[in-house]
């Protein structure tokens, strides 16, 4: 019986603060191995990651530990799939 994958695309936005805005790089450098990242915005993130590999939570665990607990904001865009998976 094979298993079903999601991918879920969420918006990561962060205070534009000069501090914050330093400290995106090393976020999207953190989690990079584990989703896909797109930062076309200085303040924006657009979070590509399949439930698998990373949930909200942990991104959300990410986003705490490189910009503190009151500046970002995440949100969930939509997810996609079923996706058969390969084995």
């Amino acid at each position: 019986m094979s298993k079903s994958t999601f991918v879920t695309v969420y918006r990561l936005e962060i205070e534009a603060t000069h501090s914050n805005l330093d400290k995106m790089e090393a976020f999207i450098e953190a989690i990079s191995d584990y989703c896909i990242v797109s930062n076309d915005q200085l303040n924006v993130a657009i979070v590509t990651a399949c439930d698998e590999s990373m949930s909200m939570s942990e991104i959300s665990n990410q986003a705490i530990e490189h910009f503190g607990y009151n500046n970002y904001q995440i949100s969930s865009l939509g997810m996609l799939g079923p996706f058969k998976k390969s084995h």
